[in-house]
């Protein structure tokens, strides 16, 4: 948010820092991704969500996100963005196609609706289908038109609060760079 845009901007200067609006208690603002939205209508890959920790404010970043990115742009969800989709379904729909999901184990089942099952190849194509999304979750990645993959390499280390947010860093970075969303997220 912008109470932290300065110390990231001196820090890490070829970041392109864009402060976004706090509410009173630091979240940051859900319309503030207004701030940034001359950046999102040239971008190739968008990520939202890292860094979010309010569902109220990252539903209507979600809701206003997918009226301004443009239709050919890779929309990438992590964290509190793709947990409120079930919300957001008239959003979820609007960028179908173009989605990448990276549920951690709660935010599958939130997607879902149900607890997760054993077959997580199953869930994984599950969400997929239902949000027309690719999605990464757990060694699996699937497509919405079925194809699935499980992925050997990785262990249990990764699965701590900010891998997530690097794994979407580095998909939303090939696709950028003109990379399928499913051979990214492989």
């Amino acid at each position: 948010g912008a109470s932290v845009a300065t110390e990231v901007a001196v820090a890490v200067p070829e970041s392109g820092v864009v402060p976004l609006e706090e509410t009173d208690a630091g979240h940051v603002r859900g319309a503030g991704i207004r701030a940034a939205q001359d950046d999102i209508a040239s971008a190739d890959a968008v990520l939202v969500g890292p860094g979010l920790d309010d569902a109220d404010e990252a539903e209507r970043m979600v809701r206003m996100l997918a009226t301004l990115v443009p239709d050919d742009a890779v929309v990438l969800l992590d964290a509190f963005a793709l947990g409120v989709l079930p919300t957001c379904r008239e959003s979820a729909a609007h960028l179908a196609g173009r989605l990448v999901l990276t549920p951690n184990s709660s935010e599958a089942e939130r997607l879902l609706g149900r607890e997760a099952g054993d077959d997580a190849v199953a869930d994984a194509r599950e969400i997929a289908r239902s949000y027309g999304a690719v999605v990464s979750m757990g060694g699996v990645v699937a497509a919405h038109d079925g194809r699935a993959w499980t992925i050997g390499a990785g262990g249990s280390g990764l699965g701590t609060s900010g891998s997530g947010d690097v794994l979407g860093g580095a998909v939303a970075g090939l696709c950028a760079r003109g990379a399928d969303p499913a051979q990214a997220a492989v």
